[in-house]
C-alpha cells in the first residue's frame, strides 16, 4: 500500500468513494422530502401499525408521524453514509511516493503494520457500509408491513436503529487516514544564476 505503484489505484477509489457520496447524498434528499410530506400530510404512500393489529388502524397524528418516521430515519442513515463516503482524503495523491498525508506511523511495525491496518479498517468499512444499507431496506419493508402483516412500526424502527450504529460504525472504520505517513519526501528545483563576465560561465546551470 506504501509503494507508489498503488497510487492509481487510489486515485480510483477516490473517484468512486466521491460518486457514491454524492449519490448517497441525493438519496438523503429525497427521503428526507418524501418523509416531510407524510408527517405533514400532504402524501400518503404507507401504513404502519403502532400494534400488532392485522388490520390498518385509523389514520392519526402518531400513525402519520410512524409513517413518515419511516422515511426520515432512512435519510439520516443515507446522510451518515454520504458524509462517511465524502471523508476519503485517505485516497488524495500526496508527495511523491503518492501517499496521502495524516499522522506517523503509530505500530511497531512502522509502514506494513499501517498499511495492514488500512487495508482492514477500509474493507470493514464497506461491510458495514453495506450492512447498514440492508437493514434500513429490511426496516422500511418491515415498518410498512411489506414482509409481514402482523409487523408493527416498532419492528421497523428496531431495524432502522441497528442501521443507524451501522453507519457510525462505517464512518468510524472509514475514518483510516491515521495510518498513512505526514511527510513524504519533496524535492525542489531551483536554478542557479551566475555572472557570466565574472565567472567566465554560463549565466544559469540547472543542478
Amino acid at each position: 500500500m506504501h509503494d507508489a505503484g498503488n497510487v492509481r489505484n487510489q486515485g480510483g477509489f477516490y473517484q468512486a468513494e466521491h460518486a457514491l457520496a454524492w449519490l448517497m447524498a441525493v438519496v438523503a434528499i429525497v427521503l428526507g422530502v418524501i418523509g416531510a410530506l407524510e408527517a405533514f400530510e400532504y402524501i400518503d404512500i404507507g401504513d404502519t401499525n403502532l400494534t400488532a393489529a392485522t388490520g390498518i388502524e385509523p389514520r392519526s397524528d402518531a400513525n402519520i408521524f410512524a409513517d413518515a418516521a419511516m422515511f426520515l430515519l432512512p435519510a439520516l442513515i443515507a446522510g451518515l453514509l454520504a458524509f462517511t463516503l465524502h471523508s476519503n482524503e485517505h485516497h488524495e495523491l500526496g508527495g511523491d511516493m503518492g501517499r496521502a498525508s495524516g499522522n506517523e506511523p503509530t505500530m511497531g511495525d512502522g509502514l506494513a503494520g499501517e498499511d495492514n491496518l488500512f487495508m482492514g479498517e477500509h474493507a470493514a468499512a464497506y461491510a458495514m457500509a453495506l450492512a447498514t444499507i440492508a437493514m434500513t431496506i429490511v426496516g422500511m419493508l418491515t415498518g410498512f408491513r411489506v414482509l409481514k402483516e402482523t409487523h408493527t412500526f416498532y419492528d421497523g424502527l428496531t431495524w432502522l436503529l441497528l442501521a443507524t450504529g451501522g453507519g457510525i460504525l462505517t464512518n468510524t472504520l472509514h475514518n483510516v487516514g491515521h495510518h498513512l505517513p505526514s511527510r513524504a519526501p519533496r524535492y525542489i528545483t531551483t536554478q542557479e544564476t551566475r555572472d557570466r563576465s565574472a565567472a567566465g560561465r554560463p549565466s544559469a546551470n540547472p543542478r
